[in-house]
């Protein structure tokens, strides 16, 4: 999960990240694997992709989303 602190302290990140799940839908890069992949997405970098990235940060991962989610969770598993 430190790419989820990179975006965050303002700095552009290359994961993978599949776009078989649904709540990786709105993330700006999915299935970039190959080197070749990877070194097109490095030199087109900017500030708008971390702006995309650190807005998909924002509504997925603040920490009050993260808790509510895993009280949802948590609910379920002893519900």
């Amino acid at each position: 999960m430190a790419f989820l602190e990179d975006i965050a302290c303002g700095r552009p990140a290359i994961i993978y990240v599949s776009s078989e799940f649904p709540e990786y839908e709105e993330f700006p890069l999915k299935d970039v694997k190959t080197d070749e992949e990877v070194a097109d997405v490095i030199l087109e970098a900017d500030v708008k992709l971390w702006q995309r990235e650190y807005a998909y940060l924002e509504k997925n991962h603040k920490p009050e989303i993260v808790v509510k989610t895993l009280l949802e969770h948590y609910r379920r598993a002893i519900g």
